[in-house]
């Protein structure tokens, strides 16, 4: 799991203020595509379509799609994060895939990969945590790490 504290620096630094935060970094990552091979590795196992929204995230976002169910992966272009749900109905809240809960399985599988990538999970409570930063959408006294690392959308995925 990731150190909080450096975790908030690395917040911090990429937006270069959390008071006045830019956002210049995501057309950069974009071009880049950094995680162009995990896409390739996961889709050996499942349909994986990016779903990244250019207007609202922070991270490249990944529907992936299984025999055992839907998940949607989240990696920050903030740092080296990731959250990992699993998409109960389409339209409807999703629950966050604890990384500690993990025995088997497909979940187990894309966790592994993202690892050997060498990102870090964030956990539930990590995500929840506030964050004073203005974003555009989420309202100041709202926002939390989720939002800096992630997306800037006013409810949790799993809210």
């Amino acid at each position: 799991m990731a150190d909080h504290d450096r975790l908030l620096r690395t917040i911090e630094a990429r937006y270069g203020s959390l008071d006045k935060p830019r956002f210049d970094f995501v057309e950069v990552e974009l071009r880049k595509d950094p995680y162009a091979l995990l896409r390739e590795r996961i889709s050996r196992i499942a349909e994986v379509e990016d779903l990244t929204n250019v207007n609202d995230d922070v991270c490249f976002s990944y529907r992936i799609r299984g025999a055992e169910g839907v998940l949607w992966l989240r990696v920050s272009m903030v740092g080296p994060y990731f959250v990992l749900t699993r998409i109960v109905a389409l339209g409807a809240h999703a629950r966050f895939v604890d990384p500690g809960g993990l025995k088997e399985g497909f979940e187990r599988q894309i966790f592994e990969m993202c690892v050997q990538e060498g990102l870090v999970p964030i956990d539930r409570e990590t995500c929840e945590r506030p964050i004073q930063m203005l974003m555009f959408k989420t309202e100041p006294e709202r926002v939390r790490v989720f939002n800096a690392l992630f997306t800037d959308a006013d409810l949790l995925p799993w809210e």
